[in-house]
């Protein structure tokens, strides 16, 4: 508080932004200074204002997971629990992404919306997945929100608890009947709960993915790799690309998840297929250049002759280091 004083009083605005738009009444909000932002406001701060992601002060303190900011916002200076930021994300997103389920409980009592989605239509549940918090998910569940809502690039719920490795949750969306097969965006790849898990190395979350899929009687195929799969050595990865100019797989990758029934799941990829037989003229001849001196004649028969060393001699004696007489030899050392 007495380092605001004194900024404050060597001439510092109490709106001054940096390079992200966050002025000093976000970053109390965000750190939890309840009173720094009580006196910033008293100061003639604005607690509408906006960073450069369109982020307002309560935005920033449910990032921070700060209920006291949060409730003093709202009941006292009348913000809004559903003010959106540029990419649509609401202070409940924020809220379920740290996982602190008071916070969120209160916002929704408050007037916050369950299913309230951002533009790229993710919903405060998906970030309660990646949080970890199972509780969290079941009470969003249980008050209106879809254990299997999609977001616009095909991401549900339980592709975000996979590859987050959030095995608990992973378990539980199981339970609820999600399907395993669901298809994602991710970069130029297709991807599903089990690519996820492998290729962020959550080995726990994979196992129990694998052997959900081996149990589901209607779902009986093999995790294999594709041979022009990602470099990740994820299984069932389909590239959207057309595989002619897919990356080729360097080698035979083996991916094995020990499940605690002590049975092993493997999933191997194929061989390779066989390249094509180079042309005449794309075929490299491996041996010497000129091994009887019949071809093409060398520019010299050996090396060529070492520069001469541009050093001077040293006389040694009981003295000291004496150097011997300069030569004359260009380029050389001067011996002054």
């Amino acid at each position: 508080m007495e380092a605001v004083e004194t900024a404050l009083a060597n001439g510092a605005s109490v709106d001054t932004e940096d390079q992200e738009g966050w002025r000093p009444i976000h970053h109390a909000c965000r750190h939890g200074h309840l009173e720094v932002a009580r006196w910033l406001v008293a100061k003639g701060a604005s607690k509408e204002a906006k960073t450069n992601n369109g982020s307002q002060a309560i935005h920033a303190a449910a990032v921070g997971a700060c209920l006291p900011i949060v409730q003093w916002l709202v009941t006292e200076q009348g913000a809004d629990v559903n003010s959106e930021a540029t990419n649509g994300t609401q202070p409940l997103h924020d809220a379920a992404h740290t996982g602190n389920q008071e916070l969120v409980e209160w916002l929704v009592a408050h007037g916050a919306a369950v299913d309230a989605t951002t533009i790229s239509g993710k919903q405060a549940i998906h970030s309660a997945s990646n949080s970890g918090n199972l509780n969290l998910v079941q009470w969003l569940v249980r008050n209106g929100a879809s254990p299997r809502g999609t977001s616009l690039d095909g991401w549900q719920r339980i592709h975000v608890a996979a590859y987050s490795g959030r095995r608990e949750i992973v378990d539980w969306l199981i339970a609820q009947g999600v399907a395993l097969d669901g298809q994602a965006h991710c970069g130029p790849l297709i991807v599903k709960p089990l690519d996820l898990a492998v290729v962020a190395r959550q080995r726990a979350t994979a196992t129990v993915l694998a052997e959900a899929l081996g149990n589901q009687a209607d779902d009986k195929r093999k995790a294999t790799f594709s041979p022009f799969g990602s470099s990740f050595g994820s299984p069932l990865l389909t590239p959207t690309v057309p595989s002619a100019v897919s990356p080729r797989m360097s080698s035979t990758t083996v991916w094995s998840f020990r499940s605690p029934r002590n049975t092993s799941l493997t999933f191997a990829s194929p061989p390779l297929p066989p390249r094509s037989t180079p042309t005449d003229s794309a075929i490299l001849q491996n041996r010497p250049l000129n091994p009887d001196r019949s071809g093409p004649k060398l520019p010299f028969d050996r090396s060529p002759p070492l520069p001469p060393r541009n050093t001077k001699r040293l006389r040694l004696s009981h003295e000291g280091v004496h150097a011997a007489p300069p030569t004359a030899m260009a380029g050389g050392w001067n011996s002054d």
